[in-house]
């Protein structure tokens, strides 16, 4: 039996808005390891872990805004305690978003 699809395939029937993106089952791999095959409890963990800690499903939904929120205090920190990186990414254009897109999504 395939938990994680089956962890996976009840969230994004839970929030079709959401649905399933890349990313997800690395979390949802992990509550499993740790739970073991106990579906309706790793579901319940998926569940929390997106909708009760700081909204983390905006993370995958359109237009990912969690994770513009999340580099926005990031670029924030930057500016202020690391002036001289803030300096080097604005010189080299690199965008934030870009940069831990991949990283952001599988946390």
């Amino acid at each position: 039996m395939n938990h994680l699809y089956n962890v996976l395939k009840a969230y994004s029937l839970h929030h079709p808005e959401v649905g399933y993106t890349q990313g997800m089952s690395f979390i949802a791999a992990i509550i499993l390891m740790v739970i073991d095959t106990d579906e309706a409890l790793a579901y319940t963990v998926f569940i929390k872990l997106l909708e009760s800690v700081s909204d983390w499903w905006r993370m995958y939904s359109e237009n990912t805004p969690k994770l513009f929120e999340v580099t926005s205090h990031l670029r924030a920190f930057i500016k202020k305690e690391l002036p001289q990186m803030h300096q080097k990414l604005n010189e080299y254009n690199v965008i934030l978003e870009s940069l831990f897109a991949s990283t952001m999504l599988t946390m």
